[in-house]
């Protein structure tokens, strides 16, 4: 994050810089606590609730005297212009009687008016949106039931395999017998037998491979799509 400069107009801390790349650690941190208390310097955004810290910082400082304790909460300071440059972000930080001094009353009633609008406006996207939320909660209700079935398909599969290779242990100890016994009649059904069981082990594999991609793609999906639900709005 870029360096923040909280320069200051009115009041007690009129003309005075607050920064959070200063030399001094502590300038660093009530900097950093007002940025945070205006909302992220949010224009109107207060950090009155910073006073005792502040008052306590200006007389170390030297930029206040004894009487001045309570000069921040007095003042009501509050965000007034919020503008970044390449290289920091600046907060115009006002006293709050004199930043509204500066509006007038059909200023006031036009910013009411617009800020009514807007909330028209956003009132109609939460509805749009709750009725959105419903219809994904219908569909993960859908994907879940189908996750249940994969998992059963996983199972059918498993169940395959150990079936599968349960033939290749028993094709195997006929053809240990067939070894012994030297039967060239054994030997052509063994040998039929043994092909039969090459292709359904082929058709094995391929079904092996199908499943595993799908079932790659399918929880890829579903970690993206979990990440992005557990992240905040």
């Amino acid at each position: 994050m870029k360096p923040l400069v909280l320069e200051f107009i009115g009041g007690h801390w009129d003309g005075r810089i607050l920064r959070t790349d200063s030399s001094d650690y502590e300038e660093q941190l009530l900097a950093a606590a007002c940025y945070e208390m205006s909302h992220h310097g949010a224009v109107g955004g207060g950090c009155v609730g910073l006073a005792n810290d502040a008052g306590s910082f200006a007389r170390r400082h030297g930029w206040a005297v004894a009487d001045d304790a309570v000069s921040w909460e007095g003042d009501r300071y509050s965000v007034a212009e919020h503008r970044e440059t390449e290289t920091e972000i600046i907060l115009t930080v006002c006293q709050r009687r004199h930043a509204m001094s500066a509006l007038d009353q059909p200023k006031m009633h036009e910013e009411h008016h617009d800020a009514e609008c807007e909330h028209v406006m956003w009132l109609e996207d939460i509805g749009r949106w709750r009725s959105e939320h419903r219809r994904a909660a219908a569909m993960l209700a859908q994907a879940q039931a189908a996750l249940l079935e994969h998992e059963a398909a996983l199972e059918s599969h498993a169940e395959n395999v150990r079936g599968h290779e349960l033939h290749v242990q028993r094709h195997e100890r006929a053809l240990a017998a067939q070894q012994r016994a030297a039967n060239a009649a054994s030997r052509d059904v063994l040998e039929d037998s043994h092909l039969e069981l090459q292709n359904k082990h082929d058709q094995a594999r391929e079904a092996h491979q199908r499943i595993k991609e799908h079932h790659h793609v399918v929880t890829a999906e579903i970690r993206r799509l979990s990440e992005k639900l557990s992240a905040s709005m």
